[in-house]
């Protein structure tokens, strides 16, 4: 995947109930539609942000970070969910197979969360 290179304004920061943090940036000049396409293909893809609060990335710190090699833990949100569904099914011993149990818990969910959608 590509990469995002902008100079940018931290505008807020808050913290989510898991302890994550949530940071929102805003572009300092106006994006192309080209430069947003560019950046809406990274939706939803981990990756690494370097804030630096002032002045321009020299080429040492650009090389750096070309260079570095990063690891990301932990589940995506999905993979917390098949654990839970999986563990579940395990603790409760259903007379279903698994692949039926978690279909049946899946479209659950999916009718509780649409039956909250307001007609």
């Amino acid at each position: 995947m590509g990469n995002i290179l902008r100079t940018v304004t931290l505008d807020r920061a808050s913290r989510r109930k898991d302890k994550s943090v949530s940071l929102t940036f805003i572009t300092d000049m106006e994006q192309s539609t080209e430069q947003f396409m560019e950046i809406d293909k990274l939706i939803s893809h981990s990756g690494v942000v370097y804030f630096k609060a002032v002045g321009e990335i020299s080429e040492e710190e650009l090389q750096a970070i070309e260079d570095s090699k990063f690891e990301f833990s932990g589940k995506k949100k999905h993979e917390i969910l098949d654990s839970i569904l999986y563990k579940l099914w395990v603790t409760t011993k259903p007379v279903e197979n698994y692949g039926d149990f978690y279909k049946s818990q899946y479209n659950k969910f999916i009718k509780h969360i649409g039956d909250q959608i307001p007609e």
